[in-house]
């Protein structure tokens, strides 16, 4: 056990050393209010983060002090309506230039990002190809039903529900840590949420398209309820940790 313990610890830390982290966003260097006063997706605002909203929706996005934590981006709605959608993203380009120049033989790419909510809700984190498709999401579903949904682009992918709940079980009131990995040797896709002891692995037949956009993605907000983000990153890696390899399995 003591042997197996301290190879596991070697190959984290070598893991660790070889990590080139792309891409960060913590809002701490913003002030409070809005992260970009334009909604309609054409102009970028603090960080190069472009917010896009239907016409007739009232989401906002505010960055917003939070006890711990700093800054976070909180995403409120004063109107009752089931197209309160509202979408938070890079400009075109700015996540595939990062990975296109990161270092040779990190093929694994990891986005992670920290999600809390409360009320009526559906709360996503995307990773986008060139043509603004998904190729893997996870939601939290806290409306009529409750669950959280993985799904995985193309023919070797899957569209699921990783865990259901109930009204009173779901995870409210939380910070709740995802990570994402796409791992482009082995081709296959790994979810895992330590803050619920959940995971999941796919196989990727399309993982040789490459990712293009990131997004923290709400909608059927509705007004009394709450949506939080934080700490988004995004870091090419030479493989895939071994510690998530074993909660996969």
């Amino acid at each position: 056990m003591k042997k197996k313990m301290l190879f596991l610890t070697i190959g984290i830390i070598t893991h660790l050393t070889h990590a080139q982290v792309l891409f960060t966003e913590d809002f701490n260097s913003y002030p409070a209010g809005h992260l970009n006063t334009d909604y309609t997706g054409n102009t970028a605002g603090q960080g190069g983060w472009l917010t896009e909203r239907q016409a007739s929706a009232a989401t906002t996005a505010m960055v917003t002090p939070e006890t711990g934590k700093g800054n976070v981006v909180t995403f409120t709605t004063n109107v009752t309506s089931n197209i309160e959608n509202l979408k938070v993203f890079q400009d075109t380009g700015v996540i595939s230039a990062l990975w296109n120049s990161r270092t040779a033989g990190n093929n694994v790419l990891k986005y992670e990002y920290e999600v809390y909510g409360t009320g009526f809700f559906n709360a996503y984190g995307n990773l986008y190809n060139l043509y603004n498709f998904p190729l893997l999401y996870l939601r939290f579903a806290s409306t009529t039903g409750y669950y959280i949904e993985t799904n995985t682009m193309g023919t070797g992918g899957s569209h699921g529900i990783l865990k259901n709940y109930t009204a009173t079980t779901f995870p409210h009131n939380m910070w709740i840590k995802v990570e994402f990995f796409i791992d482009y040797n082995t081709k296959k896709a790994y979810w895992y949420i330590p803050t619920l002891n959940l995971s999941k692995t796919d196989d990727i037949t399309t993982a040789n398209i490459l990712p293009d956009n990131i997004s923290i993605h709400v909608n059927w907000l509705k007004p009394g309820s709450i949506v939080k983000y934080d700490n988004i990153k995004l870091t090419a890696l030479p493989s895939v940790p071994s510690d998530i390899l074993s909660t996969n399995e």
